[in-house]
């Protein structure tokens, strides 16, 4: 991984909070630079970004519906951290029109992604200053591509943060994914290895969840049962983890597949609350301007219509 440089933002640079009354404090001229370890904004001043967990089981179509972000306009350009190799659902499917455009990277570690948070952030902050050259420099040090044009990224998907624990894991257990260990006795993990785990997922889920963009984390699916055997769906995540990453995003999305007839595709509905009388499942909406409890064959544009980020 090439050195990343210019993450640091230069001081004085955000925008300073007046002193002075009014609504809106950030809206009075001639206000002095932010000296003060906090700053007040405006909420109407606030870029608005997804933040959006789908999860589901193997095929229910989460890859393909992440990807479709790429066909809106608002939210490219699209960088996706593929750690499934699960990339060929995209280029092979009639609901996305511009898969090419996807920007991929690869990774098989827990550090690569989390060098890659690094490397977006420093982005976004030249992104956001309007430092085109700064913004090439660092493209170039992860292509090998000079360009006077480089990307704007708006939006990261994280394929698949299930995954990506599991690579945690391995990490702390010093096992590497490279087949050398095939054979091998390995450790497993324990009690002291799952608390690391638990705190180091929350913390670069915190990290991704804190980028200035669209933020679409993938999970498979995982469930319980009850004394009646009756199945709870939840994000595959170990332990504790499937219910508290839940709360660092604004949507969380249960994904599934209907009947087909034979004569179509299988219709697909994202579940994004709780309904009675069904099956039961981890969802939730903080997006109030949205009052259905699921959207049917959804794409990423109809979702961001949906819930007022997209006109």
């Amino acid at each position: 991984m090439a050195e990343v440089s210019g993450s640091a933002i230069p001081p004085g640079s955000k925008p300073s909070a007046p002193v002075g009354g009014g609504n809106d404090p950030t809206k009075t001229s001639g206000a002095a630079k932010v000296v003060a370890p906090f700053q007040i904004t405006g909420m109407q001043d606030r870029d608005r970004w997804l933040k959006m967990i789908l999860y589901g089981k193997h095929g229910a179509g989460k890859t393909e519906l992440a990807g479709s972000s790429v066909d809106v306009e608002a939210m490219r350009d699209v960088v996706m951290i593929d750690a499934e190799s699960g990339d060929m659902t995209l280029h092979d499917s009639a609901r996305i029109k511009n898969p090419s455009l996807i920007h991929h990277i690869r990774v098989t570690d827990f550090k690569t992604v989390a060098y890659v948070q690094e490397f977006l952030k420093a982005y976004c902050s030249a992104r956001d200053r309007g430092d085109k050259a700064m913004m090439s420099k660092l493209y170039a040090q992860v292509t090998g591509v000079q360009t006077d044009n480089p990307p704007v990224y708006r939006t990261v998907i994280v394929d698949s943060l299930t995954e990506v624990e599991v690579y945690c894991v391995y990490q702390l257990l010093n096992i590497k994914v490279d087949g050398n260990n095939i054979g091998d006795d390995i450790d497993t993990a324990g009690w002291p290895e799952f608390r690391k785990n638990n705190e180091m997922v929350k913390l670069l889920v915190r990290a991704f969840r804190d980028l200035p963009m669209h933020v679409i984390f993938v999970c498979a699916e995982s469930y319980t049962q009850d004394e009646q055997k009756k199945h709870h769906y939840s994000p595959a995540l170990t332990g504790k983890l499937a219910s508290q990453v839940q709360g660092f995003v604004d949507i969380v999305g249960w994904v599934t597949v209907g009947p087909s007839d034979g004569t179509s595709e299988a219709p697909r509905r994202v579940f994004i609350q709780p309904i009675s009388g069904g099956p039961k499942f981890d969802a939730k909406n903080r997006r109030s301007v949205y009052k259905a409890p699921f959207f049917d064959n959804p794409s990423m544009s109809s979702i961001m219509r949906d819930i007022g980020l997209l006109k």
